[in-house]
């Protein structure tokens, strides 16, 4: 079993370089240096605090940059304790109406920054109910807060046998916390490097699709006028989002270097490719160590 070997005090610091694609098209890249540290023993496992250090927008989408821009800065520092299992797998926030007070303070924040520099933008003066929306529900908030978290300490709390593939069959929340999607996937080791202390991990999930088109279309329908019947996107030529959620297709594909000693994360990189409707949306996520 690949378990964490937690101490109080043990921390990493990662880099994490973003690159997001729509239809071939940049969203946006962006560098996050995030802070993972071990805090304290629980019942269910460990308490880990999980901070963003710093997060550089590079480039995105030029309709939406002056809001990630404002959503980037208003980010550093932006700690959140997070209970993990004693497998090393993510349970959530420890003080999830926390996290949500402050996210709903940077949103605001944020789009008043963009609405200073562009105050006659249509898009920007339809976000405020959106991204309230989003805010409000904390599955919503989780999912897009700890997805990071979640790619590194992805493949703990498993048996391996080196070259032999485990099959994964479970259930994971939908995106606004209302049903569950089952998943499929592949977690094997590709190889270990016992001189170097470390092994690699790959793993590949898929969706079931038909579930998850319906579950998330229904969600985002229900959600708010503006992301369901007439979305903000609506205007650059995107479908309504229920309906592109019908056709959606899914898969995750991960390399994984974890330090034996720790079961850690060293580096690794992340591919997750999304198709719905005839769009596509790319992203990739790379993370590798930083001084301490």
């Amino acid at each position: 079993m690949l378990s964490p070997a937690f101490n109080a005090g043990q921390a990493r610091r990662y880099r994490l370089e973003i690159d997001q694609r729509r239809d071939g098209v940049c969203a946006l890249q962006c560098v996050m240096d995030v802070s993972l540290g071990v805090l304290a023993r629980q019942e269910r496992g460990w308490v880990l605090d999980w901070c963003i250090d710093r997060c550089e927008v590079l480039d995105a989408q030029p309709a939406m940059r002056p809001l990630l821009n404002a959503l980037g800065q208003l980010s550093a520092g932006f700690a959140m304790e997070v209970l993990v299992d004693e497998g090393g797998q993510v349970l959530g926030f420890v003080d999830a109406g926390a996290v949500q007070h402050r996210m709903a303070q940077n949103a605001d924040q944020a789009i008043t920054v963009a609405q200073a520099e562009r105050p006659h933008d249509p898009l920007l003066a339809q976000m405020r109910p959106v991204m309230s929306a989003l805010v409000g529900n904390r599955s919503v908030l989780d999912q897009v807060l700890l997805k990071e978290l979640r790619m590194l300490l992805g493949g703990l709390g498993r048996e391996y046998q080196v070259g032999e593939a485990e099959e994964v069959r479970t259930l994971v929340p939908s995106m606004f916390g209302t049903g569950e999607v089952p998943v499929l996937g592949r977690v094997s080791v590709r190889e270990a490097r016992v001189d170097k202390g470390e092994i690699e991990l790959g793993w590949l999930m898929v969706i079931d699709t038909q579930t998850a088109g319906a579950v998330i279309g229904r969600e985002l329908a229900q959600l708010h006028p503006a992301v369901g019947g007439r979305n903000p996107w609506a205007a650059q030529g995107a479908m309504p989002l229920h309906d592109a959620a019908s056709r959606l297709d899914f898969d995750d594909q991960a390399t994984l270097v974890i330090d034996l000693e720790t079961a850690l994360p060293i580096r690794g990189e992340h591919v997750r490719r999304i198709s719905a409707g005839g769009r596509e949306r790319f992203e990739r996520v790379r993370w590798t160590p930083l001084p301490r």
